[in-house]
């Protein structure tokens, strides 16, 4: 077990008072009991290979066990090496009647479950399905831990580093686990699909749920829209206080923007303003945040959290809106020679290309429909693997949406885009390629 996993999160200490290392102790085989938990992860599977090598070199590493009443030890991790040895003695090997353990001492009740997915999750390759078991387990362990005051650092990073994820493969198995449902989980966990099989129909489903935003928006209504007077007591001037109309946004919108104003690339913008933060977020499209994902183009910001919410703003408005909250300074007006336009002689040549492919004449081909909501989409393929997704409602002659979608099956677009931010991320997209 790699207790550098364990440093600062998991109070796991080896049973040795005089501090020089884990002590090893040889405890009788019978009296380590299997952990439940463990079976609620993890899969045993075959065994042989494992049982020929301690057959032959004997137990490398020792076994993780808890201490329990009566002289009885709970198994924490190395419930493989144990089934093995148990294989053993029963075709008349008698080597290991006792076994090399370490004890662990843990703190909190929820350490054991800590202790349990580190020593699997760095000592044995693992299927899909655990994977996700484990991630879903640890993210609950973890998420309860932050609320009670009990972790410093962001869920998101504690699972990146104990599991040893990248960020986009916690983002994965975050999608999978917030949107796909049990039958999935049930498949991935039997080896019926892949996890990136599970990740594609989390994207569907994610689709499909922005779609249905989308078609249930209300249209917009060709009248006149008139604001209602506001009636003001007379007062002096100066006592006279106009209400604001501001909208009110949750607790983890507020909490992901100044997530995202604490980020590498937005300090390094030469200054908070707009045209700086969509300069310096180059070809930055998106990432996952301690609470839900943010995505960019080059017009807007989106933050969104499966089943909390959707919000998109213009990079001017969050700009504004981390201003006020305080989590930037306010950018100060330059009063010298305008700056020189950085667009590259062939942008225009790149938005022709863009338009084209989102032409009509573009060879779209029919992809699917959402019966129910009346939708269908067609798509076409775009140079580098990706493809460009339209989707029209049947309903609504002009609520055409476009999407590109990577080969991992990832948004490259913030979502669903009307014909203008799509002819920029297309801009964006095939200026990368």
């Amino acid at each position: 077990m790699s207790t550098g996993l364990l440093s600062g999160l998991l109070s796991v200490q080896p049973n040795d008072p005089a501090g020089s290392g884990m002590q090893v102790v040889m405890i009788d085989r019978k009296n380590i009991i299997i952990n439940p938990d463990n079976r609620k992860i993890y899969r045993i599977g075959d065994v042989s290979r494992l049982k020929e090598d301690i057959k032959t070199n004997g137990i490398r590493q020792p076994l993780e066990v808890v201490e329990l009443d009566g002289g009885n030890y709970k198994l924490i991790g190395g419930e493989r090496r144990l089934t093995a040895c148990e294989e053993l003695a029963k075709e008349g090997d008698t080597r290991f009647e006792t076994l090399p353990c370490v004890i662990l001492k843990l703190k909190y009740d929820d350490d054991e479950k800590i202790a349990l997915i580190t020593a699997n999750a760095t000592a044995r390759d693992l299927t899909d399905g655990e994977r996700l078991a484990q991630y879903e387990t640890l993210k609950e362990i973890l998420t309860r831990r932050k609320s009670l005051g009990g972790l410093s650092g962001k869920v998101r990073d504690e699972l990146c580093r104990i599991l040893g994820l990248s960020t986009g493969a916690a983002a994965r198995l975050n999608a999978i686990s917030e949107n796909c449902g049990d039958d999935t989980k049930r498949e991935l966990q039997a080896g019926e699909i892949t996890l990136m099989g599970a990740y594609r129909r989390a994207q569907e489903i994610i689709a499909e749920r922005m779609a249905r935003q989308e078609s249930t928006k209300a249209p917009k209504s060709d009248k006149p829209v008139y604001e209602k007077p506001v009636v003001f007591e007379c007062k002096p001037e100066s006592s006279v206080t106009v209400p604001k109309q501001e909208q009110e946004y949750p607790e983890w919108v507020i909490e992901s923007a100044k997530e995202v104003c604490e980020l590498d690339w937005v300090k390094s913008a030469r200054s908070f303003t707009a045209e700086a933060l969509v300069t310096a977020k180059g070809d930055v499209c998106g990432r996952s945040l301690q609470k839900g994902f943010v995505d960019f183009n080059n017009s807007k910001i989106r933050f969104w959290w499966s089943g909390h919410g959707d919000y998109c703003f213009t990079w001017a408005k969050f700009v504004n809106f981390c201003v006020e909250k305080g989590f930037a300074e306010k950018p100060i007006k330059s009063h010298g020679l305008p700056e020189k336009p950085t667009e590259s002689s062939g942008k225009d040549t790149l938005r022709k290309l863009a338009e084209k492919e989102l032409s009509q004449k573009a060879l779209w081909t029919f992809d699917r429909n959402l019966f129910i909501y009346q939708l269908d989409f067609y798509k076409h393929s775009l140079p580098g693997g990706a493809e460009l997704y339209r989707m029209e409602d049947r309903q609504k002659d002009e609520h055409t949406r476009y999407a590109i979608i990577l080969q991992d099956y990832e948004f490259f677009t913030s979502g669903w885009e009307t014909y203008e931010e799509a002819v920029e991320s297309l801009v964006r997209y095939l200026n990368l390629k």
